[in-house]
């Protein structure tokens, strides 16, 4: 349990925030495993609980969907939100903070949400949308893009 505590500890040290589930797929490659299958996963879950403990990470739960991937874990001390570029990530691999911290900071050049709807709703939803992906170096705006972002 130690090594894979510790495994995962530098893994989010490198990379972190990120989602718990990505952590696990980082490890996972890691150590030759294509599969994150059901006797790794519970490793992985217990070694992430003993980094926990031992204060080696930090986690927050972002969204209330009961996967892994809405609970982001961190080095502690380290900031809480990073918006940076995907880097190799998919969308679903950003920790929801990350992605509201960047619309926060891109609401300045729209409208504000009220306006949007009155002016041209589906055009301006769009164009916030496009340019969050555009952000992370992604071009598809397909419907479930669309709705990971409206969550």
């Amino acid at each position: 349990m130690e090594g894979i505590a510790q495994g995962l500890a530098e893994i989010v040290d490198a990379e972190g925030p990120m989602p718990t589930d990505l952590a696990f797929r980082h490890f996972a490659n890691a150590a030759g495993i294509k599969r994150v299958r059901k006797n790794v996963y519970g490793g992985l879950v217990n070694g992430l609980d003993k980094a926990i403990r031992d204060g080696l990470v930090t986690k927050r739960t972002e969204m209330d969907n009961g996967s892994l991937g809405a609970i982001v874990i961190r080095k502690p001390g380290s900031p809480a939100i990073i918006v940076r570029s995907a880097g190799g990530r998919k969308l679903e691999e950003v920790p929801p903070s990350e992605i509201a911290e960047l619309m926060f900071r891109l609401r300045k050049w729209f409208p504000p949400i009220s306006q949007m709807y009155e002016w041209n709703p589906r055009l301006s939803q769009t164009e916030f949308y496009r340019a969050v992906l555009d952000h992370y170096g992604l071009k598809r705006l397909t419907r479930g893009v669309r709705e990971w972002l409206a969550w």
